[in-house]
């Protein structure tokens, strides 16, 4: 029986799929240089000062590019850093989450309190926006160990 060109394609091009993946996971997994966090079972309490479409003729039906300014407080005697808080009662058509800082994420010092200003592309109407002023939050904090990545 003669296997078909496009067989061995597949075949080949399946096993590649294979090695590179293998060898992906074998080096983010065995490398000793790896940066990771710890996150932290204590929730920090936070507020939405007040939230914005920074651009709402630009916003679509379902996406807008949103400013906001919330208030963390860390109540933990160790310094966190937050990447994104959950939003405690989202109204209907909103967001679950809001972004704070993408990679390392905001640092938040011990014992402490800070208001900070973020603007990120939210999956929401310009309406919807305005809608997050005001509301709880509740954010994981992240401890770096005195590594955070870039």
């Amino acid at each position: 029986m003669m296997a078909s060109a496009t067989g061995v394609t597949v075949r080949r091009l399946g096993i590649v799929i294979l090695v590179l993946a293998s060898l992906t996971l074998t080096g983010c997994a065995g490398n000793p240089d790896a940066i990771s966090g710890e996150q932290l079972p204590t929730l920090l309490p936070g507020r939405i000062k007040w939230a914005v479409a920074l651009h709402p003729e630009s916003c679509r039906r379902d996406s807008c590019q949103a400013t906001y300014r919330v208030r963390i407080k860390n109540p933990m005697d160790r310094d966190v850093n937050v990447q994104e808080c959950a939003i405690v009662d989202p109204p209907k058509g909103s967001v679950t989450m809001l972004p704070i800082m993408r990679i390392a994420g905001l640092l938040v010092p011990a014992s402490s309190s800070l208001t900070w200003q973020s603007s990120f592309q939210l999956p929401i109407s310009p309406r919807a926006v305005r809608s997050l002023s005001d509301l709880a939050l509740r954010c994981t904090g992240i401890d770096w160990n005195g590594n955070p990545p870039i």
